[in-house]
């Protein structure tokens, strides 16, 4: 049994069912859980025979392909459960029924959250062949019950604010009301808040408050640092939760939902107290001052001791004041105070090429200079300043300190702030052919290309050396319709046929793809004749075409979705515009990044009905549930249909949450997952990731996720290295970056690197081997671990493990087969431990783990 988890069983009396359900808690109202989900897992016996122990080897033997659990309380199997409380903290939409499970994976979790009036939630289970179109093979189990704990969203907390320096503050969440015998938080959301337009119109008594969903951000810590760059009143409030489910917000209100009346207002006023902003009346929130502003306007430096590597480019952050501003306006002018060991370039963005160099002086201090940089747009969202750094070999190791200010004018510096940087060597990383990684949302100007200081650098060849072989254009359609003709390298390797310098022959081209415009926008319009006629609807065909575009426009307007039924003239303009990306491209991979279908299946099949697109194609007795699937399925096969006539190796991944992953073969699509904000909580980035990789189909195993640095929260380079180890251990045969402006540090980069060579030489075991099933794989943990993940074949074992600090940890796992010896390795380090085998069965090995994050090899 697992040392960290007591597991409990009820045990079925009835001999007609051969399905036992099982919970890790919550199994009694003295074992509630406080959790929003519960970890299920089955058992299966045969006949009358008595059920078998989990662990035991033939637990499962009898159990079928697939599980099926259903509601037994008088709620119908598709109805949403709607809580009383917020649980949108960690999941916008509730658990919909039936859930479907397959028993071989081991303890799988059930997001649900409790019942509207905190009454126990009975389930049956049922055996099936198959997901889709599947028989029944084993009758309903005997009823099983979870009983839930709300208290934990009866909890109330504050906010506490510290300053760091000059406009920078640490917002750090605590309890105000949680009783001893509730559990604490494990993940924290903090909201920037704003205004409502009808609290300022209408000059409310008490000013209400909304979040601003685009700035919230994750943490473990439960704390973020925050960095401003011009005076102002900024808003902010959090949300702890427990297991999913959401304690009381720091803000007052819900996080989402009803506007919240006192967030925590942090006033940020300038070197001479100027602010330009009052505190409207009435308000009830906490009020924090900054320390003043150093200059009218300074970078948002969070991160303050970075990592440089020669030929790397800094992105030196700046902010939105205003989060209904998209583009801010910026000052025009940088300098930057620097030793003479480093050199400096600036970058290049989409509108302007390089910024101009104002003048290059001797700085006051002896052995240092001062370059200004001008540009009137620095990027093309504001949001960061890019600069290039060189430096000699015998520089690495060598720490100096940045001076940097941003200014309205060339002579305009008031003060400049500081960084303190370390030259690190640019490490080579070698990786198998087939593995794919990718800075994904970035062009090529990522890296230097061509001379600076003593030094020459190439683009790719940095790329390359570093470990990410797969070069990215960003919107390649939008590319290649010339729109962005600036690019000219990205622009020019968009061509299959321009890339034929040998340094190809390494690299992968893998460009980033949001199709289905008209699917998306034009089909939420009004239907119009004269548009389709312009768009080249021939005469004959204009009235059927009209028809199939009123259908998708009245199913929009019921149901807020998009009709995924619809085949019209539209879509297939969506489709010519993709196959053009693959025919032209020549694409080894194509990162589909489609948003536009909202909730996507979810909405689609509790609304299929609805579609008249649908029923014109609903085949004699086929149901909503089938129906739903087939024409996602055929949609998306339409879709990719031109794939073995164009550019038979071209593989896509396609990003988020849309549709099941079983919709996706047929296509020849591989559904991946976005890991935004599960990259912030280890803990339980194994749990979300192995479903994925679980569901890909044989053949079709990569998985290369889209990952980040600093989306939903800014993350230091360790804690990048730490989920980035377990993103690898869960599966993953690489991964694609968003976005560029996240290497405030480009120590996180480095981490990316440093992975990916600790990893890439089991790419084999990454891409065929199966997830670790807790408890039948990994038995038990030392408590001092606080997360693992792993994959395994017929002979080997690979796991990622994550503790505070260094120690020596234990671990018990499973092994099969007739070996006798068995050894546990360091993947990084190569230090070797011999295991020993327990009375039970089971192995285990004490591991000294010398960094937070280590993986090891059990063979």
């Amino acid at each position: 049994m697992s040392l960290f988890l007591v597991w409990l069983w009820l045990l079925v009396s009835s001999s007609l069912a051969s399905i036992q359900l099982h919970f890790d808690r919550g199994s009694s109202a003295a074992n509630a859980t406080f959790s929003a989900y519960v970890k299920v897992y089955v058992t299966c016996a045969s006949n009358n025979s008595q059920p078998l122990p989990y662990l035991h080897p033939d637990s499962m033997i009898h159990c079928p392909p697939w599980v099926r659990i259903d509601r037994v309380d008088g709620v119908a199997d598709v109805t949403p459960f709607n809580s009383i409380i917020n649980e949108a903290v960690s999941f916008r939409n509730s658990q919909l029924f039936p859930v479907w499970i397959q028993p071989r994976w081991g303890p799988t979790r059930l997001y649900y959250g409790g019942s509207i009036d905190n009454k126990p939630i009975p389930f049956v289970a049922s055996g099936w062949s198959a997901r889709y179109n599947g028989t029944l093979v084993d009758r309903n189990s005997s009823i099983a019950t979870i009983y839930f704990n709300v208290t934990f969203g009866s909890t109330q907390w504050k906010l506490n604010t510290a300053n760091l320096r000059p406009g920078a503050v640490r917002l750090t969440v605590a309890p105000t009301v949680k009783p001893d015998d509730v559990p604490s938080f494990d993940q924290v959301r903090f909201d920037r808040f704003v205004q409502t337009t009808d609290s300022k119109d209408q000059q409310a008594t008490v000013p209400e408050f909304t979040t601003s969903f685009f700035y919230h951000q994750e943490s473990g810590r439960g704390y973020i640092d925050l960095a401003f760059q011009q005076p102002g009143i900024y808003y902010y409030g959090a949300t702890p939760s427990y297991s999913g489910r959401a304690g009381g917000c720091t803000a007052g209100g819900e996080v989402d939902g009803r506007p919240s009346p006192y967030p925590t207002a942090i006033v940020v006023r300038g070197p001479n107290g100027e602010l330009n902003d009052t505190i409207p009346t009435g308000f009830l929130g906490p009020v924090h001052e900054t320390l003043p502003l150093q200059s009218p306007r300074q970078f948002c430096v969070v991160i303050t001791n970075v990592t440089l590597f020669a030929g790397g480019r800094l992105m030196i952050p700046l902010c939105r004041p205003d989060p209904k501003t998209e583009i801010p306006e910026q000052p025009a002018f940088v300098t930057i105070n620097l030793p003479v060991w480093l050199s400096v370039a600036g970058a290049s963005n989409e509108t302007s090429n390089y910024p101009a160099v104002v003048n290059s002086t001797s700085g006051p201090i002896a052995g240092r200079y001062n370059v200004t940089f001008y540009n009137r747009r620095w990027t093309t969202y504001q949001d960061y300043v890019p600069l290039y750094f060189g430096f000699d070999l015998a520089a690495v190791g060598s720490v100096t300190t940045l001076r940097v200010a941003i200014h309205e004018q060339v002579d305009g510096i008031v003060a400049f702030q500081e960084l303190t940087a370390r030259a690190a060597a640019t490490p080579t990383v070698s990786i198998p052919a087939e593995m794919m990684t990718s800075i994904t949302w970035a062009n090529e100007a990522l890296f230097m290309e061509g001379s600076l200081g003593n030094q020459r650098y190439s683009s790719l060849g940095t790329s390359l050396q570093l470990g990410f072989n797969t070069i990215p254009a960003v919107s390649v359609n939008s590319v290649l319709a010339g729109s962005r003709t600036g690019e000219f390298q990205e622009t020019r390797h968009a061509y299959a046929g321009n890339r034929t310098d040998p340094i190809w022959q390494q690299l992968h081209y893998g460009p980033e793809l949001s199709g289905f415009h008209n699917t998306f926008s034009t089909l939420r319009t009004v239907p119009n004749a004269t548009v389709l006629q312009q768009l080249g609807v021939p005469a004959d065909r204009l009235k059927e075409e009209m028809t199939k575009w009123n259908n998708a426009y009245r199913f929009h307007l019921n149901t807020s979705g998009v009709d995924i039924a619809y085949d019209g003239w539209l879509f297939q303009l969506d489709v010519q515009e993709y196959c053009h990306v693959v025919n032209v491209t020549q694409a080894d991979w194509i990162f589909a990044d489609d948003e536009g279908w909202g909730d996507g299946y979810r909405s689609w099949s509790l609304n299929v009905a609805q579609s008249a697109n649908a029923n014109q194609r609903r085949l004699p007795g086929e149901n909503d549930e089938n129906l739903g699937i087939r024409m996602v399925q055929e949609m998306l096969v339409s879709w990719t249909n031109c794939y073995e006539e164009l550019s038979p190796t071209t593989k896509m991944g396609y990003y988020g949450d849309n549709f099941p992953g079983a919709t996706f073969a047929a296509a020849k699509i591989r559904p991946q997952p976005s890991a935004y904000g599960p990259m912030h909580y280890p803990s339980s980035l194994f749990d979300w990731l192995q479903g994925y990789k679980r569901a890909l189909p044989v053949g079709a195993k990569e998985m290369l996720p889209w990952v980040t640095a600093c989306t939903y929260g800014q993350m230091t380079a360790a804690e990048v290295f730490a989920s980035m180890m377990h993103i690898y251990a869960s599966g993953s045969t690489g991964f694609s970056f968003f976005i560029e402006s996240c290497f405030d540090d480009l120590g996180k980069m480095l981490a990316l690197s440093r992975s990916t060579a600790i990893m890439a030489p089991f790419y084999p075991l990454l891409l065929n081997g199966e997830p670790l099933a807790e408890m039948l794989d990994v038995v038990s943990v030392s408590p001092s671990v606080t997360a693992w993940s792993g994959v395994r074949n017929t002979t080997t074992l690979l796991m990622a493990v994550s503790v505070e600090q260094q120690a020596d940890i234990i671990i018990e796992v499973e092994l099969s087969g007739s070996t006798t010896t068995h050894t546990c390795q360091n993947a990084e380090t190569g230090a070797s431990t011999a295991m020993q085998q327990t009375a039970s069965g089971t192995w285990t090995c004490t591991c000294d783990v010398p960094a937070t994050t280590s993986a090891f090899i059990i063979v």
